[in-house]
């Protein structure tokens, strides 16, 4: 599995005269950088479509906030364990859904995406583990905003 965060980066300030240099503060994180997949349910082998549920095990994992229809409004951060721990070749993809303020959605706004990925899922001769590569695709709205390739 992995560790996901999103960190929003913050107006440089004025303190005393001299400028304090713009760091990134905290947006969400799911799951915890301590290479443990306990939290997460096990993934499944099949590709669910959007917007899947924030009540049932999928590939969409939502926190809470007010969404367009099916889904509405979310009262509390969908149970960690409806998350799939992995990624695999027969499901090949995780969706997260959050909101962000008015300020954090803004054109000049700069936000950080830090994946923290362990574990590499892949078998070399059915028997032992290796570590294959990844490719991460970003997207927000469906916009294509980031690819890392060979991860």
């Amino acid at each position: 599995m992995f560790c996901l965060a999103v960190h929003v980066l913050g107006a440089a300030a004025l303190l005393s005269g001299l400028a304090v240099a713009a760091q990134f503060a905290p947006v969400w994180q799911l799951g915890t950088d301590d290479e443990d997949s306990a939290p997460f349910s096990q993934e499944s082998f099949f590709s669910n479509i959007a917007p899947g549920s924030p009540v049932l095990k999928d590939d969409d994992y939502y926190f809470a906030g007010a969404y367009p229809a099916p889904v509405g409004g979310v009262a509390a951060n969908e149970n960690i364990a409806f998350f799939e721990r992995a990624v695999t070749e027969g499901d090949p993809q995780d969706r997260i859904h959050f909101p962000l303020t008015a300020a954090q959605a803004s054109p000049t706004s700069r936000l950080r995406i830090t994946v923290d990925l362990f574990g590499g899922g892949a078998w070399i001769n059915g028997s032992q583990p290796g570590f294959s590569k990844h490719h991460v695709a970003v997207t927000f709205n469906g916009l294509a905003v980031g690819n890392r390739d060979g991860i």
